[in-house]
C-alpha cells in the first residue's frame, strides 16, 4: 500500500508516524537519511496516446524518491520510469543499479525479451538520471529469465537459471562497474 514510517523505540508500543500510499507493487527500497528510494512494479500512470487521441492507463516499473524527513508529510522528490519488471537492484554509493526484464509485452519495451541493467545517479533525489545501460538478450529457448544480483564495489554478478533439453543450469554475467 506504500510506505509507513514506524517509531520502533518501544517494541511493545509501535507507533505509525506517517504514510505515503500507492497502488503499485513494492519491490525494494534504500534509505539515505530522510530520503527513501522505493522501487515498484506495476506502477500505474496515464500517457497521451496520439493514435487514439486520448489518455491511456499504462503500467511499468518505477523508482520513486521520497522525502520522509518529516514522516507526517512524506512527499515525492523525484521519479524515474523503468520499462519492464524489476528483477533485482543494488545501490553502491550514489549509483543505483536496477536489473529489469522486458518481455516484449510491457510498456515502452522492445519486441524481444531481454534483461536491462540500468545505472542511475541518485545523488540528487529530485532528478534520478541514467548513467548507463547494458542489455542482455535472452539466450535460446529459455523458459525462465529471472535474474538475481550480487555485487562488490567493482562488479555486479547477474545470475540466471536456464533450461534446455540437456537439463537445468545457470550462468553468471560479470559486469565491471569500477568506472
Amino acid at each position: 500500500s506504500g510506505l509507513t514510517v514506524v517509531d520502533m523505540a518501544d517494541p511493545d508500543d509501535l507507533v505509525a508516524l506517517g504514510t505515503w500510499e500507492t497502488d503499485a507493487e513494492p519491490f525494494e527500497m534504500y534509505i539515505d537519511g530522510g530520503h527513501v528510494f522505493v522501487m515498484f512494479n506495476d506502477y500505474g500512470f496515464l500517457t497521451w496516446d496520439e493514435g487514439i487521441g486520448d489518455w491511456s492507463h499504462d503500467y511499468s516499473s518505477r523508482l520513486v524518491a521520497l522525502d520522509a524527513t518529516d514522516p507526517a508529510a512524506i512527499a515525492i522528490e523525484g521519479e524515474f520510469t523503468i520499462p519492464g519488471r524489476i528483477q533485482d537492484s543494488r545501490r553502491i554509493g550514489d549509483v543505483l543499479y536496477v536489473v529489469s526484464q522486458e518481455d516484449g509485452y510491457c510498456w515502452d519495451c522492445d519486441a524481444e525479451p531481454k534483461t536491462v541493467v540500468t545505472s542511475l545517479d541518485v545523488s540528487d533525489p529530485t532528478a534520478p538520471a541514467i548513467v548507463d545501460k547494458l542489455v542482455f538478450v535472452q539466450p535460446g529457448n529459455n523458459w525462465d529469465w529471472q535474474r538475481s544480483v550480487e555485487s562488490s564495489a567493482d562488479r555486479l554478478y547477474v545470475a540466471a537459471r536456464t533450461w534446455g533439453w540437456e537439463g537445468m543450469g545457470s550462468f553468471i554475467d560479470v559486469i565491471d562497474i569500477s568506472a
